[in-house]
């Protein structure tokens, strides 16, 4: 991406005001690195650990238009609860999962008679 001056000035505007590069490159439609990149190369003040611990917790508070979030944001997401698993009742469902286990514990049969023989895959 070309960076006009306005950008640049905007860019480096957005940074000094606690603006996330994360959300400065959404609000360009660029990615995280250009963001971080032309901060670099426009010579832009290295952040603290302190500073970085501070904008990650007005991160948690404020989006980038300085509302309030939807929502608060939780410590971890939760996946939801796997269904639980039902035996097949159709007799062809049962024969061909029967048949699939059986080609399976053949297999794990022949490939442990041949680590105990030394053989290799092929």
């Amino acid at each position: 991406m070309r960076w006009s001056e306005e950008q640049t000035a905007l860019l480096r505007k957005l940074w000094a005001e606690g603006v996330s590069s994360g959300s400065i490159a959404k609000h360009f439609g660029v990615g995280r690195g250009a963001v971080t990149g032309k901060l670099a190369r426009a010579g832009a003040p290295k952040l603290t650990k302190e500073e970085v611990a501070r904008r990650n917790r007005v991160a948690q508070r404020t989006r980038f238009d300085g509302a309030a979030p939807d929502r608060a944001p939780s410590h971890k997401p939760t996946k939801p609860p796997k269904p639980p698993r039902v035996a097949p009742t159709d007799p062809a469902a049962c024969a061909a999962t029967a048949l699939l286990d059986s080609a399976n514990a053949a297999q794990r049969r022949r490939d442990q008679m041949r680590s105990q023989l030394g053989w290799r895959a092929r």
